[in-house]
This record gives structure tokens, C-alpha cells and sequence, in this order.
């Protein structure tokens, strides 16, 4: 598992780890200015400046929006770094997002996620503000199924009666990558939203059965 942690200025917890490709970013909240809402304006010209440099090619002005953790999924599910990113920014799914659906959200004054679709191709954006301004934390790309799902896979799913034992991951299939941001409510957290991207280019998993 790889885990990374930053603290945002209002004192929230960023936390991003990677467990078979599994992305999970989550913000605490601490006091009450934690509840504000994000700077909408400042989010929206942060986005829209980056999806113009991006479908320029613009690499120097793209670059400069990224976060040190940034973490870029593209469509079949490969990840990169800001590095490597920032060498050769890939050309969004999208493009200039002319004619698809934007929203934007805020999730208290540190961080707002953009979520773009247009037929079944989805972008998710996560923002979080630095002490320099907005910066790009997570870009996904999600392309939803055409046509039947794939037939299933076996897996450690099977269980005797009484059972045995508990598989630690009754998973078959390719890996995702998953980012989900969670929320601090009352009485327990809360997942806002969750994006999957298939791992195309890696192998199936066929878990061998508990012995």
C-alpha cells in the first residue's frame, strides 16, 4: 500500500493511498470555518484556465496548476505522477469540453471537485487550494461499458457452510483505480462520490480459494 499525507492551512487531513489501485483522498475537518464552502469563482477560473491550456497543448501554463501529488488517470486506467505529467501533459478525453455537462463542488474551503460528462465519457477534477492558489490534486478519465458486461470470474466469493474463513479480498477481474472523496458528518463519515477506472493493461485477478 502506498499512502501519502498533507495538511491543508485550515488544518484538514489529506490522505491518498493506493491499495490494488485504489485512490482515496479524505478531508477532516477542524473548527467551524472547515464548513465553509470553497472559493466558487476562484475554483471555476482555476478550471476553466486549465482545460483551455490543456486543449492548447499549453504545457508551461497546464504545468504550473499542478499539485505536487497529483495523481492523472487517464481512460485505461494509467496512472501518472506530476513528473511525468508535467513532461508530457496527455491530451484530455474531452478536449475543450465544448457541449458536455460541468459541475462544480465545494467540500469546505480547501477543496472542490469538477465533474465534466458528455455521452459516456465522465472527467473528474479535484482542486485543492494552496498557499499559491488552486491546484489540480487528482484528474481522472471514466469511459462507462458499451455494450453486455463480461462474463464473471470466479472467485473466493464461495462459501461452506459453516464458513471456514473470511477471504481478506473475494476480488476477480482487472484492478481499478478508484478515487472517492469522504466526508466528515455528524455521527460518521460519509463517501461524497466515488470514480472507477478499469486498469486495462493489467492482467485478471482469479484469487486462488481459502485452502
Amino acid at each position: 500500500m502506498k499512502k501519502l499525507l498533507s495538511r491543508t492551512p485550515s488544518g484538514r487531513l489529506v490522505c491518498a493511498g493506493v491499495v490494488f489501485a485504489l485512490a482515496t483522498i479524505c478531508f477532516l475537518p477542524t473548527g467551524a470555518a472547515a464548513a465553509a464552502p470553497a472559493d466558487d469563482a476562484a475554483v471555476k477560473d482555476a478550471d476553466h484556465a486549465l482545460v483551455a491550456a490543456l486543449a492548447k497543448g499549453d504545457k508551461a501554463t497546464a504545468a504550473k496548476m499542478f499539485d505536487a501529488q497529483l495523481a492523472w488517470t487517464n481512460s485505461a486506467g494509467e496512472t501518472f505522477g506530476r513528473a511525468k505529467v508535467a513532461a508530457a501533459v496527455p491530451k484530455p478525453m474531452l478536449g475543450d469540453e465544448s457541449g458536455a455537462q460541468v459541475g462544480e463542488k465545494g467540500y469546505g474551503p480547501d477543496l472542490a471537485a469538477v465533474q465534466v460528462a458528455s455521452g459516456k465519457m465522465h472527467v473528474l477534477r479535484i482542486w485543492a487550494k494552496r498557499p499559491a492558489g488552486w491546484r489540480l490534486l487528482v484528474y481522472q478519465e471514466v469511459t462507462q461499458r458499451s455494450g453486455p458486461a463480461p462474463a464473471a470470474l470466479p472467485t473466493t466469493n464461495d462459501c461452506e457452510n459453516p464458513c471456514k474463513g473470511v477471504p481478506s479480498n473475494p476480488y476477480a477481474g482487472k484492478p481499478n483505480h478508484i478515487t472517492r472523496i469522504w466526508v466528515k458528518g455528524p455521527e460518521t463519515w460519509q463517501m461524497a462520490f466515488s470514480y472507477q477506472t478499469t486498469v486495462q493493461s493489467a492482467s485478471a485477478i482469479v484469487p486462488a480459494k481459502p485452502s
